[in-house]
């Protein structure tokens, strides 16, 4: 497999640009287009194989994680379920392009995210449009993202507010044809116009009566990224085992009549004697972990916005729906694109507690420290006394020769704190405290049992 370039680039780079290490490099300017069937399933290969630069994932999760908390954002996580398309039109090789960035990570664009969410939140106002019920009941995929409003005017004004609006997408054409997806949400031909009419008067409200034409919306959707490193215990709960980060995937579709789609007669047949062709492309492989930052955005020429907290956390759920129930990116019909929402939700919600637990305990154990070091040496020793069961305490007692003064003086007054024990040695054990009231009895103050 040889690719075409200048002699001097040859030289330096090897015939089939093996010694090019950076992925996004190669996939960009050393593909070859014209490869088919085991040719391009080599070259694609190559492409897998080359590693990513991971310090880059890790280096924009923390800074996402900083940036959300600066600016009043959040941050979606899901692990992918089946195999990523993205692009895949605009790469070298035709049909088989992916959002690979600079560093050789697979990536989903801000512009793919926001689609997946705003599809969700008008298929929502959709079911709710055709059946005039509202989607809440416990088993609706939709629940989740319709509880907070009352009216599907004030849904379609909030949808309004995060996502933006063009002049387009109020506008009726004649004949109701080609409606907008405003206006097709809301079930038109019904009662939609009505919808879509309050929904602009709300809204008019807030920009001094004056509904303006276009609206870039209130919500920042980023390029969702994999998360790297994740800890053993994130994933010890996950659904799926994640891959090496930034793992690449083969996949292949199959054209079974390559003369029949390529034919111009007009009587053309698709006919079984042809022979299947098998077109590889790459994909993303299953169990990564994204995150899909999410901001809110403030900008001159936009009203005030006071409730951007009750914005963000609308704009997620609505992502959520979008990800676990119609999938992000190319043939999501045919179940790629997919994301596990809620099992992760619950994962980190218990490695948190975890963690929250475990801070708890190491500073109970740092604040008993320091206890500890501010405590004399008799103290410190009748701490350690005080807290022994019944039978390990006897045994200390029957070591008084050979303790040290400042053990007896700790053993001594822990005995006199446990009463119950001190009454029953006094009764049934007399040899086995005498020592000790003797010792006590010797101590400034003294220390005396009854």
């Amino acid at each position: 497999m040889s690719i075409l370039m200048a002699a001097d680039t040859r030289t330096l780079v090897g015939d089939r640009a093996e010694r090019v290490e950076s992925r996004s490099l190669f996939m960009d300017r050393f593909g070859k287009p014209e490869a088919v069937q085991k040719d391009r399933s080599d070259w694609f290969k190559i492409a897998a194989l080359k590693a990513p630069y991971l310090d880059s994932v890790q280096a924009r999760n923390a800074w996402c994680l900083q940036t959300t908390k600066d600016f009043g954002g959040a941050v979606l996580y899901a692990q992918l379920l089946s195999r990523l398309m993205v692009n895949m039109a605009g790469g070298v090789m035709e049909n088989a392009g992916l959002c690979i960035d600079r560093f050789g990570i697979p990536y989903i664009p801000g512009s793919a995210v926001k689609g997946c969410a705003r599809k969700a939140a008008l298929a929502v106002l959709r079911e709710w449009s055709e059946t005039r019920i509202k989607p809440e009941a416990a088993d609706n995929l939709f629940a989740r993202a319709v509880q907070p409003f009352e009216s599907r005017q004030h849904y379609l004004a909030q949808v309004a507010r995060i996502f933006g609006w063009s002049s387009s997408c109020w506008r009726i054409p004649p004949g109701n044809r080609g409606l907008e997806d405003f206006a097709w949400s809301c079930d038109f031909n019904k009662d939609g116009a009505g919808i879509t009419e309050k929904a602009m008067e709300l809204l008019s409200e807030e920009f001094s009566g004056r509904l303006p034409a276009d609206h870039a919306g209130t919500i920042s959707f980023l390029p969702a990224y994999p998360v790297d490193p994740i800890s053993k215990e994130l994933k010890d709960h996950l659904k799926l085992s994640p891959p090496l980060c930034g793992t690449l995937a083969l996949d292949i579709v199959t054209c079974h009549h390559g003369d029949y789609y390529t034919s111009t007669a007009p009587d053309a047949v698709a006919r079984d004697i042809e022979e299947p062709v098998p077109v590889v492309f790459p994909t993303v492989a299953e169990g990564h972990l994204f995150e899909f930052p999410i901001l809110p955005l403030s900008f001159d020429g936009v009203p005030s916005n006071p409730d951007s907290t009750s914005r963000v956390r609308q704009a997620r759920l609505w992502l959520e729906t979008g990800l676990s129930v119609f999938g992000i990116g190319a043939k999501s019909n045919s179940g790629y694109g997919f994301f596990d929402v809620d099992n992760v939700k619950l994962a980190m919600q218990s490695v948190a507690q975890k963690a929250e637990e475990a801070a708890r305990l190491e500073k109970a154990r740092n604040e008993d420290a320091e206890r500890q070091a501010r405590l004399t040496p008799e103290e410190r020793f009748r701490a350690i006394y005080a807290v022994l069961d019944d039978e390990k305490f006897a045994v200390q007692a029957k070591s008084y020769l050979q303790m040290s003064d400042l053990q007896r003086t700790g053993f001594v007054r822990a005995l006199k704190e446990r009463k119950d024990t001190t009454k029953r040695w006094l009764k049934k054990k007399p040899e086995l405290i005498k020592p000790w009231i003797d010792f006590g009895n010797t101590l400034t103050p003294s220390v005396r049992f009854p």
